[in-house]
């Protein structure tokens, strides 16, 4: 049985390095079977059970590492790469950088474990779709919370490339999924699973109105860069886009100066506020920005925002509508902002629904507009 177990793991060991061809197992195969007999002739019943534990070696060593041989060479060689995520799977991501941008605020960047060539943006399908997120585990707890990836720009940090994907991570006291994350260093793993689409966005809409609180600023960007970048739309076709960014502390948002501010725009900005600036003015016809700082009282009140939804009226509003017509109204941010904006959610059946429309939105009357809640 020693000299059984030697070969099967000579063989196993041959494929795993991708040494071993049809020759091989044409000359092992049959060894296999001589020691087996040669090892179990004495009882019958003792040679069945040694040839049944040799068949499920057989599959164990050979049917599983072929796939894995195949995929390698798929990796290495193929036409086309793999996709990073896996559906249900968590897939290992290492962290590469991490930067803190205010008091609270930090942007997480990572990439995956298996490093490969890409020749195209792996994540081309989903920047082109519309919002979408991937969920963070926390090993201990066994819990998984979603967070929406930061699209690229000039402006990312310097190990940036196709695959790393980057987060807006707002540390909170009572928050599992943050505080680990917080606690993650350059070069520890990380669990990630996905995509899931939160919002598909047509490449009919021609007005975007989106009103951003905190963090919620993520999912504005990512709106933007699918609208104005990803979809493959001339210039004239683009729609045109309005974010306003709430926040309650400037830091914030610091150096973030509204359009038509007269205020100077040279100071220190964040790295978002960065960002945000270098799509402004790759696109200034169509991208408009507005940052709203609590604690400077220019905030979002029912006169602003009658002013940015142009005075219109009556609602038109279908909760479950999962793909909106030309001129969209999103909410993004903490749930205490959607609420006030728009209402809360509501969980129906065991699924998060849009809800009724109240708010600052559901007071003023918007007419042909669709209201989305992120």
């Amino acid at each position: 049985m020693q000299r059984l177990r030697t070969s099967t793991n000579r063989l196993f060991l041959s494929f795993r390095i991708g040494s071993a061809n049809a020759t091989q197992w044409k000359t092992l195969a049959p060894r296999w079977q001589s020691l087996l007999v040669r090892h179990s002739s004495s009882q019958r019943d003792e040679r069945r059970w040694h040839w049944t534990n040799f068949s499920r070696s057989a599959k164990l060593y050979v049917i599983f590492p072929l796939p894995a041989l195949a995929g390698c060479l798929y990796y290495i060689g193929g036409p086309n790469i793999p996709p990073i995520f896996q559906q249900a799977e968590f897939t290992l991501f290492i962290v590469i950088a991490k930067e803190q941008v205010s008091t609270n605020n930090f942007i997480l960047a990572v990439r995956p474990v298996l490093l490969l060539e890409h020749k195209r943006d792996p994540y081309g399908k989903q920047w082109s779709t519309g919002i979408w997120s991937v969920e963070f585990k926390q090993p201990q707890l066994q819990i998984a919370r979603s967070y929406t990836p930061l699209p690229p720009t000039t402006q990312s940090c310097a190990e940036d490339s196709v695959d790393v994907l980057r987060f807006l991570i707002k540390g909170e006291e009572d928050g599992e999924i943050s505080n680990y994350l917080a606690r993650l260093r350059v070069g520890d793993q990380v669990q990630l699973r996905g995509p899931h689409t939160r919002l598909e966005l047509s490449k009919d809409i021609t007005d975007v109105v989106f009103l951003a609180g905190g963090t919620g600023i993520a999912p504005a960007m990512q709106a933007a860069y699918t609208l104005l970048e990803a979809h493959p739309n001339d210039t004239n076709s683009k729609p045109r886009m309005h974010i306003v960014w709430a926040n309650q502390r400037r830091e914030d948002c610091l150096g973030g100066v509204s359009q038509d501010s007269e205020e100077n725009t040279d100071m220190a900005s964040t790295r978002l506020v960065r960002e945000l600036r270098e799509m402004q003015e790759k696109h200034p016809d169509n991208l408009k920005i507005d940052y709203l700082v609590d604690e400077e009282r220019t905030l979002l009140d029912q006169k602003r925002l009658s002013s940015i939804t142009k005075n219109t009226s009556l609602v038109k509003f279908e909760p479950l509508r999962t793909r909106i017509d030309s001129r969209l109204i999103i909410v993004s941010g903490p749930e205490g902002f959607v609420d006030f904006i728009a209402g809360p959610k509501k969980w129906c059946g065991g699924k998060e629904t849009q809800g009724e429309l109240g708010g600052l939105l559901g007071r003023r009357n918007v007419r042909d507009w669709k209201i989305w809640k992120l």
